[in-house]
């Protein structure tokens, strides 16, 4: 449909323009539904062809051929169905070890290639891995914040380590004070 400008007299320069965009944003919505349609057909047909071809092909096999073709295929739906098994397998073991479910997917390819055999031990090793990391990040998170802490004002009743009691001791002349302080630290027994 075709809109003209003097079938509609009353209308603003502005509204006439917004009718016109809206008309062309609707045509080319349209128009993009009809190709995206014609390619899903063409597909259907490719795939319809090919089904073809091979049943063709499967016609013109002797029968040792054609029991070689369905091993083969057997074979492979066979391999697509451990490689499902693996990821999926490999999903829930990441997902238990605490990674984040949104990089889950992400990861699973590196296990798609792992034999079953070795596929626990990989997936423990990853996770572990992973753990050791984060418990890296947040250890150094809390130093930074606790280095960052200001201490709280005046004297503190809270125990002292060692090298400062040594210190302590040290400035006070107590030299076997210090000595007998560090020594017991290194033995584990405690001070007083």
């Amino acid at each position: 449909m075709t809109l003209n400008r003097d079938d509609f007299p009353t209308l603003t320069e502005e509204q006439w323009n917004t009718i016109v965009a809206e008309n062309d944003r609707r045509a080319t919505d349209a128009s993009r539904t009809a190709k995206n349609g014609m390619f899903k057909e063409s597909e259907v047909q490719a795939r319809i062809n090919a089904a073809l071809e091979s049943e063709r092909e499967r016609l013109a096999m002797d029968e040792a051929q054609r029991l070689e073709a369905d091993r083969k295929a057997f074979e492979q739906k066979q391999a697509e169905f451990a490689a499902t098994q693996r990821q999926f397998t490999a999903k829930q073991k990441l997902l238990d070890g605490g990674l984040p479910a949104d990089k889950v997917d992400g990861l699973l390819p590196l296990f798609a290639g792992v034999d079953d055999k070795a596929l626990d031990t990989t997936i423990t090793s990853f996770v572990t891995t992973y753990q050791e990391g984060v418990k890296a990040q947040v250890d150094a998170e809390k130093q930074t914040l606790l280095g960052n802490a200001t201490p709280p004002a005046g004297t503190t009743t809270g125990p002292v380590d060692t090298n400062t009691t040594a210190a302590k001791l040290l400035e006070q002349g107590d030299a076997v004070g210090a000595l007998d302080a560090l020594i017991g630290a290194a033995s584990g027994a405690t001070t007083q």
